[in-house]
């Protein structure tokens, strides 16, 4: 009976960990996932590279940002959620005509920001991406 016994939890063991590994196996490592308000904040600038890094914005921790689409000025105030939640709004700019990366609109159509990898991704209510970041370097 003890040997039997002792069978059956050697079996019901390996079945715990055969089930156990099958879980691990099907976990994608990696993978994007909800950027906290400690992700975002920090300098960041377009993942193509456009306008050569001079298009940028910055975040700060106290909820406002500073940035530039190229050439021109702008400004405005974020805050971040649970599950992802953004909202961003868009202050006054100049208006020089250049590249013009339009981070501020990046930001303000937002309404989640996730991270994956060194890579913020901004998405809009329908998920759609808005805009593609990467720290400022």
């Amino acid at each position: 009976m003890n040997l039997l016994r002792l069978s059956l939890l050697g079996l019901a063991g390996l079945l715990a960990l055969l089930l156990a590994g099958v879980g691990i196996a099907h976990a994608e490592p990696g993978g994007p996932r909800p950027a906290t308000g400690a992700d975002l904040v920090g300098s960041w600038m377009p993942a193509d590279g456009q306008a050569g890094g001079r298009a940028f914005v910055a975040l700060d921790a106290g909820g406002r940002w500073t940035g530039s689409d190229g050439c021109n000025n702008t400004k405005g105030t974020w805050r971040s959620g649970s599950d992802a939640e953004f909202a961003a709004t868009s202050g006054p700019t100049t208006r020089i005509g250049c590249e013009n990366v339009p981070i501020a609109g990046w930001l303000a159509d937002a309404t989640h920001a996730e991270v994956d990898g060194d890579t913020l991704v901004l998405r809009d209510a329908t998920g759609a991406e808005t805009g593609r970041l990467v720290p400022r370097r």
